[in-house]
């Protein structure tokens, strides 16, 4: 087995076991252990830590996938390459935190209705600092393919982390304070395991060559930086900026409660997009090599192969989680059963964003990554626009709403600019198929009759929509990735081995 196909197959089993952790956490674990307010506090943290920690580091992170090939020379230590872009992006970091420090005030103003918020802003400052030299470290790690440990602190040790934290300030051993304050440093442990393994793994040289780097096309780098800089942020911002706007003052309500309602529901419907999130992290590194070297051969199957395979995985996803929803949240707590629409509503949102394929490196890795960025950045500017109207009218829903129109958009735009620059569009006689099953199966599961038992009633309904699902897509034969996994799974190989 290749390296690669085992990176594959553990990030894979990573993601779906950080799943299972990340439901038992978000989903069990925290409705039950902290208040509406404060898991709507834990989330506010994170979403606006994802957020400026996407703004200061200037999109290095894609710049080390970029042009890292260019300095990797383990016996110079790359030439100081990776120490330059740290330096760069701790210098950014000083800058904008000063900013926001200083302005902390005037953001404040859009929170008023979330004093609990405001009361623990000021933790944002380390978890935005760590959240974006992990980024960095990460892209790193992929480049090198060294992608196993990064993937098992991003799927599995922070959600881990939280569970203890919470278990500890559940048992009273710590107060609400600690649990901020652990929860807050949670990223700067993560940093601290990552930056060991990989200074063991690679050799990372304090020194600089500042002679070897005079030499570099930095006009060329300079105008990458700027472009997937603003690529990066939006596309970052795209998944946090509900939240964010759920939680000020636009919300009605206590907004905290509205966002640990809104994050329940959302976390519930993107759990249908993890096979692609999973799949990509590999796929990614594999088609930027390609396309440099001109190699459509390989981009071609894995935009196709992927396309059809995540088409099929995703239809099984959200069958489960439309029939199951009703009961999960009467499960999960009362407070919680508002968010149904939500779910169901995100769970599309990912469907169709899983049957586009893979095509997000396909035009951030070739030359239309500018057009790419600002069509990101075009999102980013319609989803405010979206929730600023639709939260005061229709709350959480009008979030879900304003998301899911501005992905689906996005990935209407993303097939139009493949299909018009290299000719290549994925969707095929597998659509109509997929579609026709997913329909026979919820026409199936409307005549279940729902039981008082949840548990029972969610067991029955999954197997009984997963009997009508799976043979049609079985002998129609449209996904013959389907077969070709079952196949790998059995002789435990990696998954990029279908994209091959």
């Amino acid at each position: 087995m290749s390296s690669i196909q085992k990176q594959g197959l553990f990030n894979t089993a990573f993601a779906y076991l950080g799943v299972m952790v990340g439901f038992v956490n978000i989903l069990i674990l925290q409705p039950r252990f902290l208040t509406p307010e404060e898991l709507g506090l834990t989330r506010m943290l994170f979403s606006v830590s994802i957020i400026f920690g996407t703004i200061f580091p200037l999109g290095l992170n894609g710049v080390v996938i970029r042009f890292f090939p260019q300095f990797r020379n383990r016996e110079t230590g790359n030439y100081g390459f990776i120490n330059l872009i740290f330096l760069t992006i701790l210098a950014s970091f000083m800058l904008f935190a000063s900013g926001l420090f200083i302005f902390r005030h005037e953001l404040f103003e859009g929170y008023s209705k979330s004093p609990l918020f405001v009361e623990y802003f000021m933790y944002i400052f380390p978890m935005t600092l760590f959240a974006g030299l992990i980024s960095m470290m990460n892209a790193y790690a992929f480049i090198i393919f060294k992608s196993t440990v990064p993937a098992f602190l991003d799927e599995i040790f922070g959600r881990l982390y939280q569970v203890v934290i919470l278990g500890m300030y559940f048992l009273h051993w710590i107060d609400f304070h600690t649990f901020i304050v652990l929860f807050s440093f949670m990223y700067a442990i993560q940093f601290l395991i990552l930056f060991v393994y990989l200074r063991k793994e690679d050799r990372i040289s304090g020194k600089i060559d500042w002679a070897y780097m005079r030499k570099q096309n930095w006009k060329e780098i300079r105008n990458f930086t700027f472009v997937i800089a603003l690529a990066t942020l939006a596309s970052r911002s795209l998944r946090q900026v509900d939240v964010v706007m759920v939680g000020s003052d636009l919300s009605g309500g206590i907004p905290l409660e509205e966002v640990a309602v809104y994050t329940i529901a959302a976390t519930i419907g993107t759990i249908v997009e993890v096979p692609s999130n999973a799949l990509s992290k590999i796929a990614d590194s594999k088609v930027s090599h390609a396309l440099h070297h001109g190699d459509m051969t390989l981009v071609r199957g894995v935009y196709y192969k992927s396309a059809r395979l995540l088409s099929a995985i995703g239809g099984l996803l959200l069958l489960g989680v439309v029939v199951n929803i009703h009961a999960l949240l009467q499960l999960i707590g009362e407070k919680y059963t508002g968010g149904e629409t939500v779910v169901i509503i995100m769970a599309g949102s990912a469907f169709f964003n899983m049957m586009t394929g893979l095509n997000n490196s396909i035009i951030f890795y070739s030359r239309y990554y500018i057009t790419g960025s600002l069509l990101v950045l075009g999102m980013v500017i319609l989803t405010l626009v979206l929730n600023y109207v639709l939260i005061p009218r229709f709350g959480i829903t009008g979030a879900a709403i304003a998301t899911a129109t501005t992905f689906s958009f996005y990935n209407i735009m993303k097939y139009v600019i493949i299909w018009a620059g290299f000719g290549l569009q994925p969707l095929g006689k597998f659509v109509p198929v997929v579609l026709f099953a997913l329909a026979a199966a919820l026409g199936v599961n409307y005549l279940i009759p729902e039981m008082e038992n949840k548990y029972i009633d969610m067991a029955l309904r999954s197997v009984v929509v997963s009997a009508v699902y799976l043979p049609v897509l079985w002998f129609s034969g449209v996904v013959p990735e389907l077969k070709k996994l079952v196949d790998i799974l059995r002789k435990k190989a990696g998954s990029f081995e279908l994209f091959e």
